[in-house]
């Protein structure tokens, strides 16, 4: 997972990765004026193929608050999010985590277990109901391709700066593959007027 920058404009920008081997992906990432009026929850499992490891880090989950309309709302007050996984025997979730005043979104992280399977990772509030990821976790195989992701797809043009591109290695079925040696990428934002990402990021040796 890396960071990307808002610059304050309202806009959409794609975000392209790519490593010597594994060729380049791109993802699509909006930037919006955040609202004022929150009404709903959305949940991002990402990514949402990871390998069944036994870690904490093997995905991120995103609880973003809404308008009506989906467009990034700001927390009126500090919000607590309850959160659960629906099958514990394939990953955990912690139980709760704290949008603070102002954001529009917490971030929290996903263990997997050792037995593979899909599992949904649902968060809940008593203002703003409820709202559910699928999240699936796989055995390990060996890496082919890249692949990119921004979760939320949505993010305010704050100038803010949020930590929404996730990067990965997959085989050729795009399941979840570990690099084999420190696998250098590179990243890039199509329009840097609309915000900017890192310019490389490095997967080590036997993550994904």
């Amino acid at each position: 997972v890396t960071y990307f920058t808002t610059k304050g404009v309202a806009g959409t920008t794609s975000i392209t990765v790519s490593a010597s081997g594994y060729g380049s992906r791109s993802a699509t990432l909006t930037v919006m004026l955040p609202s004022e009026t929150p009404e709903k929850l959305a949940v991002y499992a990402t990514p949402p193929l990871v390998v069944a490891n036994g870690k904490s880090s093997s995905s991120h989950i995103t609880v973003q608050l809404q308008d009506a309309s989906g467009r990034p709302a700001k927390a009126r007050s500090r919000t607590a999010i309850d959160l659960t996984s629906s099958k514990p025997s394939v990953g955990t979730v912690p139980v709760r985590v704290t949008l603070s005043i102002g954001y529009t979104i917490v971030q929290t992280t996903f263990t997997s277990s050792y037995s593979p399977g899909s599992t949904s990772i649902i968060a809940t509030n008593a203002s703003y109901g409820s709202a559910s990821a699928q999240l699936t976790t796989f055995g390990p195989y060996v890496p082919e391709k890249i692949a990119a992701y921004v979760a939320p797809p949505i993010v305010p043009a704050d100038s803010g700066t949020y930590n929404i591109v996730f990067v990965q290695l997959q085989d050729d079925g795009g399941n979840p593959a570990k690099a084999p040696v420190a696998t250098a990428i590179s990243l890039s934002s199509s329009d840097p007027s609309i915000g900017t990402v890192q310019a490389t990021v490095t997967i080590l040796a036997g993550s994904t």
